[in-house]
């Protein structure tokens, strides 16, 4: 009983570490797309009006795409 506790303590020692490192992974991967969000409702009619559509979803689909990456980790 003794070596389970021991066990059940490392493993949860070693799985704290990784989830807190994963959490932060996500945090710092979620703020670009909220930044992009945020930027890109502000300049919506520049965008509009230089055509810029495409190439502004393909950098918010970016964003997106790394911040999946790393949420889905956790």
């Amino acid at each position: 009983a003794a070596v389970a506790a021991i066990a059940m303590i490392y493993i949860r020692h070693r799985y704290a570490c990784c989830v807190r490192d994963l959490k932060r992974i996500v945090a710092i991967t979620r703020s670009p797309i909220y930044s992009h969000f945020t930027s890109t409702i502000d300049g919506l009619q520049v965008i509009r009006s230089y055509g810029a559509e495409k190439t502004t979803s393909e950098a918010f689909f970016s964003y997106l795409n790394d911040h999946t990456k790393a949420d889905y980790l956790l």
